[in-house]
Formats: C-alpha cells, structure tokens, sequence
C-alpha cells in the first residue's frame, strides 16, 4: 500500500492533490476484493490520469516546463500500459487471483513512484526555482489564469 509523504510534494497543491488522490485509486486496485472490483479501480485510474496527465501539461506548458515533451511521453505510455493491463484483466477472467492483483499494484506502485517522486523532483526544482509562485491560485481559477498570461506577453 502506498502512502503519501511529505517529501513527495511537488510543490504545486493542485497537483499534490492529484497525486494523493492517484495513490488513493491504487489502493483501492490493490484491495480489490474480486475481478469486477479492480476492473472498476483500473478504469477509475485511467480515467483519473487522463485528467491528471491533462491538468498537469496544461500547467507545464502553460510554466514553459524544459521537459515537458519527455514528460508528455512518460504519460502516453503509462496510459498505452494501462489499457493494456484493463484488456488483459478482461481476458484472463481464469487467472484473475490475488497474485494478479499484487503483480499489476506493485506495477502501479512502481510506476506511481517514479511520476510523483523522480518526476516530481524535477518539476518540484523548475517550480521552486521562482519562475511561477502562485501557479495553484491560477490554475484554480480559469480566469485568472487567462488574465495573468495576457499580462505577461
């Protein structure tokens, strides 16, 4: 199980809260009582890192992030390992055991660890670097967000 510590945050709440909520889901997959469950909790993860993935280049491109194609690419493929996973699940309904269950959350763990914490560390350095102080305020709110953008061209 997967637990959220301090020293994970990126520094950016929007996305903090994201993550939390990320490892919530995981969880959740992991403590899957039956087939149907975890298939549940996986279409919720994908669907939560669509948003995710979605509100997180908005925030990189929107910072002018220097990593942002390589990031972009790390989330194309998590998500082309997901869908994979989901079709496997469907698939192998005969297999479907507790050692599944603990095969795909150590690999949602894993995953999971190197986006919010290895990942994490380098937005966290470009974010604290001065460039963007009050990034969740504006991206709170759509309208400022759209102000303080004009007002910087």
């Amino acid at each position: 199980m997967m637990v959220w510590q301090d020293d994970m945050s990126v520094g950016v709440d929007v996305l903090d809260n994201d993550h939390k909520t990320l490892i919530g889901i995981i969880n959740q997959f992991e403590k899957s009582p039956s087939q149907r469950a975890a298939e549940i909790a996986l279409g919720k993860l994908c669907n939560y890192l669509i948003c995710h993935f979605n509100r997180e280049d908005e925030i990189c491109e929107f910072s002018v992030y220097d990593s942002l194609h390589a990031h972009k690419l790390d989330h194309a493929l998590i998500l082309n390992n997901l869908k994979k996973l989901t079709r496997l699940m469907s698939r192998e309904i005969e297999k479907f055991n507790v050692d599944f269950i603990i095969d795909i959350s150590n690999y949602l763990t894993e995953w999971a660890t190197q986006h919010i914490i290895k990942e994490g560390d380098k937005i966290r350095i470009f974010f604290n670097g001065g460039f963007f102080d009050n990034i969740d305020a504006c991206f709170q709110d759509r309208t400022a967000k759209y102000a303080l953008h004009h007002s910087m061209a």
